[in-house]
């Protein structure tokens, strides 16, 4: 698990099975962590496997964030595999919906149902 300094964020990433890989973030990430936030999200896109991102212990998203999120939906799709997000909070998530950043990504309530979907 990374811990960034600048602010109360971890990111942190595992695998699921041999398919799926999962990148954790938890607490606030602004643009600063946008780059340790990629380092992690790219570690995670590796050929034949579909990554979740969960997105539940996140309080704050800068838009640079967001624009990493887009980067790696966009490679995996590139690729032909998933990348879901599991919703955070609904304050948090109020802006993917007001932004109309949430119909671009499939996203759950909980990696169980991310899983369920496949």
């Amino acid at each position: 698990m990374t811990r960034l300094a600048q602010q109360q964020a971890a990111v942190s990433s595992d695998v699921i099975d041999e398919h799926t890989g999962v990148v954790t973030l938890d607490g606030e990430f602004d643009r600063l962590s946008a780059p340790e936030v990629e380092r992690q999200l790219a570690g995670a896109l590796v050929p034949e496997q579909d990554v979740l991102v969960d997105l539940r212990g996140v309080r704050f998203l800068d838009p640079a964030v967001l624009e990493v999120l887009l980067r790696g939906v966009a490679r995996a799709s590139g690729r032909g595999t998933r990348f879901d997000l599991i919703r955070p909070h609904a304050l948090v998530w109020r802006v993917f919906v007001l932004t109309g950043m949430s119909a671009r990504f499939s996203n759950y309530s909980s990696i169980q149902e991310a899983l369920a979907a496949v």
